[in-house]
């Protein structure tokens, strides 16, 4: 290969030679002493020899002419590119395949329809073009719906033995100031989600670095206050805690630019996206109240069923629906937040009712299967709670220890894989083992980017709910004026409270999940959509995407 390249080398460098002396004899002859403008006739029949030679100039030269320039090898770059849309379908978003789709039947529809014969039409033209949306674990939905037709049954069963129970005391005052605590609590949990919402668009790392070490203060007065009410084992526990936790501090302070930056980010989002909030509301807050009444009749109606497997089996029944409830509003949290990374400025109409529907038909089936797994690891964690073990309550720690650490691994592994659900429509086993795969490359900065936005929201709760609980003490008190019926009232508006605003907040954390999971697969495209962002994300991580 070498020898061929020095070689044309030698050939070129004797043509050029040749070449040049044959316009040095070609030349006429000049004289120095002769005006300019008689030189000119002859000065244009060099250039016009000159000329007609540079062809073959061009040609030789088209040898060392750059790779790109050269003609073959830009129509093999053409044809690449032109497979390349071909190539990139196979990952594409399943949200983005369902728009082309979308697009691609208004554009048939507008097309002048041509008398055509049902024979000439093949029915895999359309499927060659596009993926077409399935049902993804469709045998855990009719699972789902048979677990809620059981409970119907038995609860119509048994509802003609129940006993009716009639209070006939004196509680005048109950309904009327209920209703007022029931009101005042969603309203203060809900413009109280607001609120911090706002907070945490504005002060997102402050917020994130305050929250870390008011945690690091709080264990260290448990510590103290343990070992002065003589408590050595839960001193020392707490102890260790806040020792850790300003380790952790130490490590984790590089990281909580890049938590703040998708904080903001997300946050921005939800305002353009308001839709998500209310989804959250009606499914989280109004469905899962409705559901927990629901299931607290079903329970009073079947009380005098004396098998413990039934027990059983009605606590799994509150457990599966209430993880299905909460995971289909963070797959339609997961959904719109993808489709604003990946189409931000040619967002959909209602992208959130989009992802919604998408949530309850294609993806519902895999929503169960996670929920499954969670409902199935908080039964058994139940089971070991309420059992009588007067001898082994060292055993029933460790299983209770074991079982706490494996509800909290289920749920922080099916966050991840209910947002791959949301971007790319697929199974639950296709979820988990990209979840899996992420957590092999980037498991470390996930749980970081976790449990740094998770203490914000916590906070936000807390503080929510510490607040309504307030009011609606002094006004029960006032209303009242009674010693202790107002603590009642407060306990029930702080919980009322704290459930609505983490219900709401639930979407925040959706987002930080969600946008984590785009950015860790596809950098390019918010390279490409929001180079500032980009700009800034890649900066504040600070380690290899």
């Amino acid at each position: 290969m070498s020898h061929q390249n020095i070689t044309t080398e030698d050939e070129f460098q004797t043509t050029e030679l040749n070449t040049e002396q044959e316009l040095d004899q070609e030349q006429p002859q000049m004289n120095p002493q002769q005006p300019f403008y008689q030189q000119q006739p002859q000065m244009n029949q060099m250039n016009q020899q000159y000329y007609q030679q540079q062809p073959q100039m061009n040609q030789m030269n088209q040898m060392n002419q750059p790779f790109y320039q050269q003609p073959q090898m830009n129509q093999m770059n053409q044809q690449y590119y032109q497979q390349q849309p071909q190539m990139n379908q196979m990952n594409q978003p399943f949200y983005e395949q369902e728009n082309q789709m979308n697009e691609q039947m208004i554009q048939d529809i507008e097309k002048p329809h041509k008398q055509t014969s049902d024979s000439n039409v093949d029915e895999n033209d359309l499927g060659d073009k596009f993926k077409k949306p399935k049902f993804n674990d469709v045998w855990a939905f009719f699972l789902f719906i048979a677990h809620l037709v059981v409970l119907f049954v038995v609860t119509t069963r048994f509802k003609s033995n129940s006993t009716d129970y009639n209070n006939d005391s004196d509680r005048s005052y109950s309904g009327k100031y209920v209703l007022i605590v029931l009101i005042l609590s969603m309203v203060c949990g809900v413009i109280g989600a607001f609120f911090w919402i706002q907070l945490m668009k504005k002060y997102a790392k402050g917020l994130i670095k305050f929250t870390f070490i008011a945690g690091i203060v709080f264990t260290g007065l448990l510590a103290i206050a343990m070992f002065v009410l003589g408590s050595v084992v839960g001193g020392i526990i707490f102890l260790f805690c806040f020792i850790i936790s300003i380790i952790l501090y130490r490590v984790w302070a590089k990281r909580i630019p890049f938590s703040a930056v998708l904080l903001v980010y997300v946050t921005k989002t939800l305002q353009k996206y308001p839709a998500m909030i209310t989804i959250a509301f009606l499914f989280g807050v109004v469905l899962q109240i409705a559901w927990t009444f629901a299931w607290i009749y079903v329970a009073i109606v079947t009380y005098n069923i004396s098998s413990k497997y039934w027990a059983i089996y009605i606590v799994f029944s509150y457990f599966w629906t209430s993880g299905v409830i909460t995971n289909l509003i963070h797959t339609t949290s997961s959904g719109t937040y993808a489709s604003y990374y990946f189409l931000k400025g040619n967002m959909p109409k209602d992208p959130t009712f989009q992802s919604f529907k998408r949530a309850i038909t294609y993806s519902f089936g895999s929503i169960c299967v996670g929920s499954l797994i969670v409902a199935i690891i908080k039964t058994l964690r139940w089971i070991v709670r309420v059992s009588e073990s007067n001898d082994n309550d060292f055993l029933k720690c460790i299983c209770l220890c074991f079982l706490n650490c494996l509800d909290w691994l289920a749920e922080f592994f099916n966050q991840f894989a209910y947002a791959y659900i949301s971007i790319y429509g697929i199974n639950f086993l296709q979820a988990s083992k990209k979840t899996f795969n992420l957590f092999k490359e980037r498991g470390l900065n996930a749980l970081i980017n976790d449990d740094l936005i998770n203490g914000v929201v916590n906070m936000a709760a807390i503080s929510t709910g510490i607040f309504a609980g307030i009011i609606s003490g002094i006004i029960t008190y006032f209303a009242f004026n009674h010693d202790k019926i107002w603590i009642a009232f407060s306990l029930i508006s702080l919980l009322i409270a704290l459930f609505i605003s983490l219900v709401v907040l639930e979407t925040v954390t959706s987002g930080v999940t969600t946008f984590f999971v785009c950015f860790a697969e596809a950098p390019e495209v918010i390279q490409e959509l929001d180079p500032n962002l980009s700009e800034k994300l890649r900066s504040t991580y600070k380690f290899r995407f």
